[in-house]
């Protein structure tokens, strides 16, 4: 199995609703290195992502107003086919 990290970032600010046009509260943040990962990969990766968004905060303050709740989780996809021929 294998899996993608997904972290999400939403805004806690108080009164804060998210753009007229996504109403969103939040941005969700994808790999874009890679698309699969093994588990351990996937939570390493995933603590690189946050770290590289905690470090540019004022460009996420564009997006949305600060503080923000991170959460973060390796997504598992099944990979399963069968063929019959």
């Amino acid at each position: 199995m294998y899996f993608l990290p997904i972290l999400l970032v939403c805004s806690l600010a108080p009164g804060f609703t998210g753009d007229a046009d996504t109403g969103a509260t939040c941005v969700k943040f994808r790999d874009t290195e890679r698309e699969m990962y093994t588990e351990a990969q996937c939570s390493t990766r995933l603590r690189t992502m946050f770290d590289e968004i905690t470090s540019h905060e004022e460009a996420l303050s564009l997006l949305l107003p600060g503080p923000w709740r991170y959460k973060g989780q390796c997504e598992g996809q099944v990979l399963d086919e069968v063929r019959m021929g």
